[in-house]
């Protein structure tokens, strides 16, 4: 029987030893539900290899999954979803910064991450979800939520949009 070797290409962050993921379950980085993707995004959050990792996600094109502290939604979610994704992850890759979704720290300002105003904006205008609704789906609070509407909109604090709860 002959023994076949896999190498993984130049770049594949599977190269680097110091990596934050390198004793972890890869299933982890495919998850169901936002839950399960946080846990993803908080092996990478202090990774070494960060900014790295998002460059060679973003030149093999992935498309699903956590890849550097970014979950980049299925190829059946909707544009706005994806194209937020990939900003996120362009980001990684020029700073070396998790994604603002991440969260390192409690407390922290996702709120003020265009991309989360992007995302939220998509989930209340075009979907129609309620404060709720988008609050669970993206493992914020209801609040959090609309400080980024209204930031998004320009509709200051209250994020008035006239949509029910």
């Amino acid at each position: 029987m002959r023994q076949i070797t896999v190498v993984a290409p130049q770049g594949h962050p599977s190269n680097y030893a110091d990596r934050a993921c390198a004793d972890v379950d890869p299933e982890l980085f495919f998850p169901d539900d936002a839950p399960a993707a946080r846990r993803a995004q908080r092996v990478c959050a202090h990774c070494p290899v960060l900014a790295e990792c998002a460059s060679w996600a973003k030149r093999a094109g992935i498309t699903e999954g956590v890849v550097a502290s970014v979950w980049m939604p299925a190829a059946t979610a909707r544009k706005s979803s994806r194209e937020a994704a990939r900003q996120r992850l362009d980001h990684v890759a020029r700073t070396g910064e998790p994604s603002q979704w991440v969260s390192v720290n409690p407390g922290e300002a996702v709120w003020r991450d265009p991309a989360f105003q992007h995302e939220v904006f998509g989930l209340r205008a075009e979907v129609g979800l309620t404060w709720e609704r988008i609050a669970a789906r993206l493992q914020v609070s209801p609040d959090t939520a609309r400080r980024a509407y209204a930031i998004c909109t320009g509709a200051g604090a209250g994020g008035s949009d006239g949509l029910v709860a």
